[in-house]
């Protein structure tokens, strides 16, 4: 397997995996009704596993235009501040569309009293993609990347 394929398939597994971790954590302390005795546990593995896709297809996604951007596959083997702000705006302003659309404009979840809040969006999930996202690049550079 080459070098590129390896690092698609570690930052896959890696951003599904952190996500999922993420995901699980915050879901059932920060938001409404997941801790509740009548929510079924299928329903919240099936959800938890589905929004940690979507997580990772996003994380690729940047990752992609990261390479795009800077014109090299693996654009992230030697980070400079320019590249980590890259990654945490974009995640960033990513999350904050999630969140809005699914708090405020469609009413899909809504956050607990546990969830701290930074101008009326969750800071659990406005840190969650950056944090993810670095963490699973740097798990290609050590993984895949070693000299």
């Amino acid at each position: 397997m080459n070098q590129r394929a390896k690092s698609i398939i570690v930052f896959s597994a890696a951003a599904f995996l952190l996500n999922f971790l993420w995901e699980s954590w915050h879901a059932i302390y920060l938001y409404k009704d997941f801790g509740s005795a009548a929510f079924d546990v299928k329903e919240y593995i099936s959800l938890i596993g589905y929004v940690s896709i979507v997580d990772m297809l996003i994380l690729l996604g940047i990752a992609a235009l990261g390479a795009f951007l800077w014109k090299q596959f693996f654009w992230f083997k030697k980070m400079s501040a320019v590249k980590y702000w890259y990654v945490v705006l974009s995640a960033a302003a990513i999350a904050v569309a999630i969140e809005i659309k699914g708090v405020y404009v469609f009413h899909q979840w809504a956050y607990s009293e546990l969830m701290p809040t930074i101008f009326g969006i969750g800071l659990s999930p406005l840190l969650q993609l950056a944090v993810t996202g670095l963490l699973g690049l740097w798990l290609v550079r050590n993984i895949c990347l070693h000299e």
